[in-house]
């Protein structure tokens, strides 16, 4: 049955879109309800946030006027407050001169104050105990103030108490009489201490007018709040309202008068409507749903609230559920005829293609199964195919396909000839490359310990090309039986060239050196040499050194290379950066100088080329020569090849299999002494 490619493309297709239909009417009938909802409950919450946004915005101003009032009355009460402090500093200045009696000096007080037209403003003195020295209404002289209490909850005659109040005075809101109606209202008090007689002067303004403009404005939010929520339209009867958290509805939705709305019950938990959504607020739900009727057709509605603490308002919005999944409906019913109409035009069209294109394809098929037994190194299947008709009978993609074919036998005879003769010449220069290597790496000493007999110092060098050959050298040698030669360099180059240019380096080292000159006079002549000529204008940095068996002593040049290490045992490890001139082979008759140390027993000197101190990880961070130094400064208590070992092995943690990008060369030399 499915034997062929057209029927298993048209069973497929007509598979795969029976499948592609169901699924989408399946979960569109299933999710795009919960999305449409989603979308309502998220346009409901903008709702809320705007009307959030609109109420804190009213609630702010309120706020800021209420403020606003209470500092420009805190500032006029400090004002009158001082002017009646310095009534009093000047009656106990007149007292303590001994010009007036205390009793006379606290009447001529009383009179002056009592007698200032403070017009809303009353003035008080008290003292430690509490009783009235002085108040602006004469009725209140001689009363107690134990029992009067701030808004929270503390006496003011202990918090205000003269040997409690700073010099700068404090500020108090508490209820006390008015008096004029001797009824209790709300008070601004600043208070400030009079040290002379242990009094507490008071000056006290009536604020309840400030609470009452503040009632006010509130109703005129809840006001305009009421023009808003009547322009609010949440899908087709939706609407929003207000209540507090006294359950106090402030503006009902619509069709609901505010009682009536108040006494709704949540058919769905028994609970009281506004006591559901004040709960859902607490447990941070983003909607309830909810009936009011304990009918089975009832509708289900969906309620939103949100919560603004500052005024212990609730605000909320409430719309039908079906409302919400109706478009939900009529979306699913109109994918069905969409979707049948697509899966019956896609047949057609299919089977119609897949007729045209299924002959074709198998004349490729068999053509493809024979490919791989045609032999294309020599210059036969040259002969008529079946598919050579093919990209003239179609030219669409089938077409396409074969040319493709064609072409494909083409070049598959090209590459097929050029990749015999590039593997061809591949082997051949690996062949000489890796003759080279081994030429290279075999002039350089790699026995160790190089002079077995020879106790007086222990040496050990390693080489690590970047490529097959490298630039990097090293080198050592006996000069005579207590003159051992040694040398460490980098040409500026890589590959053949580099290791030629190395090779004749050292040649022309052992060559100078046998003839007992000083580092210094060698590294003059291997300049001048290799300058003479040098068409690449290739140059090395190198180390030459010369190693007194008998005493330790080293002379050595450095010819602009990386300083060496001194691993000392009296004065630590540490570089020694000192040059003796700059990089050979670049310019003749350079001048160097020779640099003298002497090494105790068991001191060692570590050179190094700078594959080492600049390979990189993948982040292109180097190693660096801090990193290098604290390394041999770990390992100094080891030997040497073990040394030399351990730092290689760090090198390639820190490049962490990123690929090495310059030769590493590494020797270090170990004093031992004469044993």
């Amino acid at each position: 049955m499915f034997s062929s490619v057209k029927t298993k493309i048209i069973f497929f297709i007509t598979l795969i879109l029976i499948i592609t239909a169901t699924l989408i009417i399946y979960f569109t009938d299933r999710d795009v309800g919960d999305a449409i909802l989603e979308v309502e409950e998220k346009s409901a919450q903008n709702i809320l946030r705007m009307v959030e946004l609109n109420i804190s915005t009213g609630y702010n101003q309120l706020l800021s006027n209420k403020i606003d009032s209470i500092l420009t009355y805190q500032k006029h009460l400090k004002l009158i407050a001082g002017i009646s402090l310095y009534v009093l500093e000047e009656a106990g200045a007149l007292y303590e001169s001994g010009l007036v009696a205390k009793e006379a000096a606290i009447e001529s007080v009383k009179k002056r104050l009592i007698s200032a037209k403070l017009n809303q403003i009353e003035l008080i003195v008290f003292d430690i105990a509490g009783t009235v020295i002085i108040h602006s209404n004469p009725s209140f002289i001689g009363m107690s103030i134990e029992d009067l209490k701030d808004m929270k909850s503390r006496k003011i005659s202990a918090v205000m108490s003269e040997d409690v109040l700073s010099d700068k005075g404090d500020y108090s809101v508490f209820m006390w009489k008015n008096l004029k109606e001797n009824l209790p209202t709300k008070k601004l008090g600043y208070f400030i201490p009079f040290h002379k007689w242990k009094w507490t002067l008071g000056i006290i303004i009536d604020i309840n007018h400030i609470e009452s403009d503040a009632s006010k404005r509130l109703n005129n939010i809840i006001e305009e709040l009421n023009i808003t929520f009547s322009k609010i339209h949440i899908a087709k009867t939706g609407s929003a309202f207000l209540f507090n958290g006294k359950k106090e509805v402030l503006i009902a939705p619509k069709g609901f008068g505010k009682e009536q709305f108040k006494l709704i019950i949540n058919t769905k938990t028994g609970n009281q409507l506004l006591v559901d959504l004040m709960n859902s607020v607490k447990s941070k739900k983003t909607s309830i749903q909810y009936t009011v009727s304990p009918k089975n057709n009832a509708p289900l509605m969906e309620g939103l609230v949100t919560y603004f603490k500052a005024l212990d308002w609730y605000i909320g919005t409430t719309v039908p559920f079906k409302e919400v999944q109706l478009p939900a409906k009529k979306l699913v019913t109109k994918q069905i005829y969409i979707i049948l109409s697509i899966f019956i035009l896609t047949l057609f069209f299919a089977y119609l293609i897949v007729s045209r294109i299924s002959k074709p394809l198998k004349i490729l098929s068999s053509y493809a199964k024979d490919l791989p037994s045609m032999d294309f190194t020599i210059g036969k299947n040259d002969e008529v195919t079946p598919i050579d008709e093919l990209p003239k009978k179609f030219k669409d993609e089938v077409g396409q396909l074969a040319e493709s074919f064609l072409f494909m036998k083409t070049e598959l005879k090209k590459n097929i000839k050029a990749l015999m003769d590039t593997t061809a010449t591949k082997e051949r220069f690996e062949s000489e490359l890796n003759v080279a290597r081994e030429i290279q790496l075999g002039v350089i000493p790699k026995i160790f310990p190089p002079f077995p007999d020879c106790f007086e110092f222990e040496l050990y060098a390693t080489l690590l090309p970047a490529k097959e050959i490298g630039g990097d050298l090293y080198d050592f040698f006996f000069i005579d039986d207590e003159h051992l030669c040694f040398t460490l360099g980098d040409v500026s180059d890589k590959s053949i060239p580099a290791a030629l240019f190395m090779m004749i380096t050292r040649t022309l080292i052992r060559t100078v050196a046998q003839k007992g000159r000083a580092p210094s006079e060698v590294m003059s002549i291997i300049n001048n040499i290799l300058c003479t000529d040098n068409p690449r204008s290739m140059f090395v940095t190198l180390i030459i050194g010369i190693l007194d068996i008998n005493n330790g002593e080293l002379i050595y040049c450095n010819g602009g290379h990386n300083p060496p290490i001194v691993l000392s045992n009296k004065f630590g490890v540490s570089y020694k950066r000192d040059i003796s001139g700059l990089l050979v082979g670049a310019m003749e008759d350079i001048p160097y100088n020779d640099i003298k140390l002497v090494l105790e027993k068991g001191d060692s000197f570590f050179l190094y080329t700078d594959g080492v101190t600049e390979a990189m990880d993948t982040n292109k961070n180097i190693f660096s020569e801090e990193r290098l130094l604290s390394e041999v400064e770990l390992l100094k208590d080891l030997d040497i090849t073990t040394i030399i070992k351990n730092i290689m092995i760090k090198i390639k943690e820190h490049a962490s299999g990123t690929s090495q990008s310059d030769d590493i060369a590494m020797m270090m030399i170990k004093y031992k002494g004469k044993q």
